[in-house]
């Protein structure tokens, strides 16, 4: 029997230490394959098709960064552009020392590979990041 309905995923990167400042850079770019997903999901070939829904950076900052830019490509040197830029304000945890910025997304993809690839930038200062989450729906 065929699936019905929608179903969506989560896919969770934590202990990352990856340093973003005021302009992308094809040397700082942060890989998420969205086939490794929390429901241990695998699609043959690494082939990936649905929608992204939302997408979650966590890390810290320092030299007063206060917003991030994200933008995502299907390709590491960010010439297909899949996520357009988007700027976010860095948003303070409860407890603890981490901000968080969190961007909303609706598009549909389909595509050969499982990889996406953020680009990120700061309005100042650095932000280090330690955590992405992102989820979609097929």
């Amino acid at each position: 029997m065929a699936k019905v309905g929608s179903y969506i995923h989560r896919v969770e990167t934590s202990g990352l230490d990856a340093a973003f400042t005021n302009a992308y850079a094809v040397d700082k770019v942060h890989e998420v394959q969205l086939n490794v997903t929390t429901d241990s999901l695998q699609r043959p070939n690494n082939k990936w098709g649905g929608q992204f829904s939302l997408i979650r950076l966590k890390g810290e900052v320092a030299a007063g960064a206060t917003q991030i830019t994200l933008q995502g490509s299907e390709d590491a040197a960010g010439e297909k552009l899949m996520i357009e830029p988007t700027t976010a304000t860095l948003i303070s945890a409860i407890s603890g020392t981490s901000k968080a910025a969190v961007f909303k997304v609706d598009a549909w993809f389909n595509n050969d590979l499982d990889s996406l690839y953020l680009f990120i930038k700061t309005n100042t200062g650095t932000f280090t990041l330690n955590e992405v989450m992102a989820t979609w729906r097929e």
